[in-house]
């Protein structure tokens, strides 16, 4: 239960809320969706390949690999993982079931995210109905990252660290051990465990705040400060260690990435509904806790702001504010409801009466739920047909997956490079360098893992697909025979009217340039050492 969440009773064990059981509908809905309506939808970025690939090559090999050996320009260059957790789950789950498996647990990871975070909301007094509706506006915030990456596990440590430490009712001592555990396994899957450290950092502050206000505990302060402290040393159980800190600084110093990876930019009203609702989001909490007798504590107050302008700075972050919404709006909206329903109906005014039968229906809602969760078989029944639906995506040949969504990587354009037997390497978009080498095992010019590349290579790369002048030079420098990169692009046109490349392939994803003069292609010599 949380500590926001006042006029509690009884409560369950602490556990009971990571269950998916007041959440199970939910999540057997968003299952059946995303594993049989369009599973392709999370199999459309070039980099998912880098993680199966670094998986295979730790379940293969059994040695974690130390250089950048898909790299055809650079193999030699020391290169260390920094999601091994995700990377080996994707590659077991590749291994055992090709794609099917991967997006089955990316599915599985997706949807429990969304159940936690309504349980959470349920947990701290949001009600049946308005637990469903505000899901809604989060599922569509969460739907500007959905992808088979490693990212997705983040949302899972940062839901549970949410709970430990800003809602649960933990002793001291056993929030540090939760809190503690939570950042060690979140290293280890993602790069967002800083995010997690600033959670932390956050909760004493408020805490601070509150006591200096002669509202809350100097003891709660120290403790979290000593939690900070022990989950910062803790983070450092990885396979670089402490150096994992340098990484991550200077990975989101790179200019290259902040300038042309789109989800780190700022909020882009473009996108539309994605980004009213998560405008939207944060102004239904706000008013609900301006209106409610019910006042956020000052480390809830103070992460709910920092993670939402944190979201209109770099849009990879819009998800995480949208799932710890759900529980800051339970108990004020509680306390509303409460208050609405208490009062006499000649006092609820226009807009009160229709609110107030809501929310009895919502109620006798609420007791049917009760009954039906007190009895263990419905339970079972649920958990028998999430397996079900699990066992016919991977075994049903209708629901076979072959390749990944061929409407956003160059699935057909690289069965023509495959046919055709080009034996160099070729000047490929970032993004699907490791798609290339995922089908082709050929080491590649360039792939989406840019941080492991030197500045000057990437701006040179970027000057190249925006055919600056000296493009000619730089596909003739590294001997490259082909280009591969989306339609319409300035490269394209440059390549198009240039006399000494011609078109070979289009379709309305990519494009083929081969070299028009006579010369055989230089055989780029392959470095990979994974099988295949």
């Amino acid at each position: 239960m949380s500590a926001s969440c006042a006029g509690e009773q009884k409560r369950p064990p602490w556990w009971s809320v990571f269950l998916p059981v007041a959440g199970a509908d939910f999540f057997l809905l968003a299952l059946a969706c995303f594993l049989f309506l369009r599973p392709l939808m999370l199999l459309w970025d070039g980099g998912t390949c880098r993680h199966i690939l670094i998986g295979l090559s730790v379940l293969t090999e059994h040695r974690i690999p130390n250089t950048n050996w898909v790299s055809a320009v650079f193999p030699q260059m020391p290169f260390i993982p920094h999601s091994l957790g995700g990377d080996v789950v994707y590659g077991l789950a590749y291994q055992l079931a090709q794609l099917n498996g991967l997006v089955l647990i990316s599915s599985a990871a997706f949807a429990l995210a969304l159940v936690w975070a309504y349980q959470f909301a349920r947990a701290c007094g949001l009600g049946f109905l308005s637990g469903w509706l505000a899901l809604l506006p989060v599922l569509l915030v969460c739907s500007l990252h959905w992808s088979a990456r490693c990212q997705e596990f983040s949302y899972l440590t940062f839901l549970a660290l949410y709970y430990a430490a800003f809602l649960g009712r933990a002793s001291g001592a056993r929030r540090l051990l939760l809190c503690t555990a939570i950042l060690i396994a979140w290293v280890n899957f993602h790069g967002t465990f800083m995010l997690g450290l600033l959670m932390l950092a956050i909760a004493p502050a408020g805490d601070c705040l509150q006591a200096g206000f002669g509202k809350g505990s100097w003891s709660e302060a120290r403790w979290g400060v000593l939690t900070l402290a022990a989950a910062a040393l803790a983070s450092c159980l990885n396979v670089r260690g402490a150096a994992i800190y340098s990484f991550v600084g200077h990975y989101l110093a790179n200019p290259m990435i902040l300038f042309k990876t789109s989800e780190f930019r700022s909020v882009d009203f473009s996108l539309g509904l994605p980004v009213w609702c998560y405008l939207g989001l944060y102004t239904l909490v706000l008013a609900l806790w301006l209106a409610s007798a019910v006042k956020p504590a000052a480390r809830q107050w103070l992460l709910f702001n920092v993670l939402f302008f944190a979201g209109l700075y770099t849009m990879r972050l819009m998800p995480y504010f949208a799932l710890a919404a759900l529980a800051a709006a339970g108990p004020p909206f509680a306390a509303w409801r409460r208050s609405l329903l208490g009062a006499p109906q000649a006092e609820r005014g226009v807009l009160g009466r229709p609110a107030a039968a809501l929310l009895a229906v919502e109620q006798r809602l609420e007791t049917q739920e009760q009954a039906l969760l007190s009895r263990p078989a419905v339970t079972v029944v649920k958990g028998a047909l999430a397996l079900v639906m699990a066992g016919i995506f991977l075994s049903a040949p209708s629901f076979k997956i072959s390749d990944f969504d061929p409407q956003r990587l160059p699935v057909r354009a690289v069965s023509a490079l495959a046919e055709r037997g080009l034996p160099g390497a070729g000047f490929v978009l970032d993004n699907w360098g490791g798609y290339l080498y995922f089908r082709l095992r050929r080491p590649v010019f360039i792939d989406d893992w840019t941080s492991v590349y030197p500045l000057d290579f990437l701006e040179e790369y970027l000057s190249t697909l925006s055919a600056h002048p000296g493009w000619q030079r730089t596909l003739d420098r590294y001997r490259l025979d082909y280009v591969l990169i989306p339609p319409a692009t300035l490269l394209g046109a440059a390549l198009a009217a240039s006399p000494d490349w011609r078109r070979v392939y289009e379709d309305p994803v990519s494009e083929i340039f081969v070299r028009a003069s006579g010369t055989k292609p230089v055989p780029w010599q392959n470095k990979g050492s994974l099988p295949e």
